[in-house]
């Protein structure tokens, strides 16, 4: 049954691609990334490598803090191998959680409860500056940026996803363990991986009231990757030739990460989508929206290739 649906995910997308590039502008989008001078690509690489030292820096703070000083180095190994896992298969980028709980116990030795905790508190935490900025950006979406191609019900309807993850770092703050009381009344805290997250809920909650400038940390780090997220993404479309205001490069990453949302493996159509109907609800160039999302494409498999390596690798 899940290989079946994942090949009905493969075909959709291949549809979705199919009906937004039909009809483009191949010219102009390619010229725009053939253009790009080495050292615009230089400095993208860079500004990408500052987002992911960020990223991968506030799950280093946490296990730390969890008494694991692994470098940061490994932690961006893991991390990117999970990442591969999640980009390449069909969800809305998740499912490298459970590889990347698994590297940390075998290659460095952290205990299944212990890596459980670090992985979830790190996910909680980045869904929370995600979502977050999602808000944000469907406040300025709201605002008319778009037009009228979006209504309130939709955004406000959408910053409903921010209170899971809210809710959970509150409900840790506060010494609770929503995720184990659930299991209880669904009467499955005898299941192994069950009882695993609930010891490692119990964790979290211990790391909330013992390591509270280490959370704070973490969240501090969160919030900075995602502005040298927005700033690398300001950077590519300034350097494929589109020239916007603050707000209408915040709507168009807003448009990026709702896409990263679906459940299209690599984002398969949904990244090119978002864009060129975002760009063309803008009346600016669609053609660019393309060229955007081919140097996107380029950096998130060639990211993905890193983690396939390093994942497969015995250290």
């Amino acid at each position: 049954m899940k290989r079946h649906l994942s090949k009905l995910w493969l075909v959709l997308a291949a549809v979705l691609l199919y009906v937004v590039l039909r009809g483009m502008d191949w010219g102009a989008a390619w010229t725009a990334v053939r253009e790009l001078r080495g050292w615009q690509l230089a400095v993208l690489v860079v500004a990408n490598g500052g987002m992911l030292a960020t990223l991968f820096g506030r799950w280093a703070v946490i296990l730390y803090a969890q008494g694991h000083r692994i470098p940061l180095g490994q932690v961006a190994q893991i991390g990117l191998a999970g990442y591969a896992v999640s980009y390449l298969t069909p969800g809305p980028q998740f499912g490298g959680e459970p590889l990347q709980v698994y590297l940390l116990h075998t290659r460095h030795g952290v205990s299944l409860a212990t890596a459980t905790a670090g992985v979830v508190l790190d996910k909680a935490l980045a869904l929370v500056t995600s979502f977050g900025f999602l808000l944000l950006g469907g406040i300025v979406v709201y605002g008319g940026v778009l037009g009228t191609a979006v209504n309130g019900a939709a955004v406000w309807g959408g910053s409903l996803f921010l209170l899971l993850p809210l809710g959970l770092l509150v409900g840790w703050w506060r010494g609770r363990v929503p995720l184990a009381a659930l299991a209880a009344v669904l009467r499955l805290s005898h299941l192994r991986p069950l009882a695993i997250v609930a010891e490692a809920e119990e964790q979290i909650v211990i790391f909330c009231r013992d390591h509270a400038g280490a959370f704070w940390l973490a969240m501090l780090l969160s919030v900075v990757s995602w502005l040298l997220l927005a700033g690398e993404y300001w950077l590519m479309a300034q350097f494929v030739g589109l020239r916007m205001t603050g707000w209408q490069a915040v709507a168009l990453l807003t448009a990026v990460r709702l896409a990263y949302l679906l459940p299209m493996p690599g984002v398969i159509g949904s990244l090119e989508a978002s864009q060129i109907w975002a760009l063309g609800a803008m009346g600016l160039p669609p053609a660019l929206g393309l060229s955007l999302s081919l140097l996107i494409r380029v950096r998130d498999v060639a990211l993905a290739l890193v983690g396939l390596a390093v994942g497969g690798s015995k250290r």
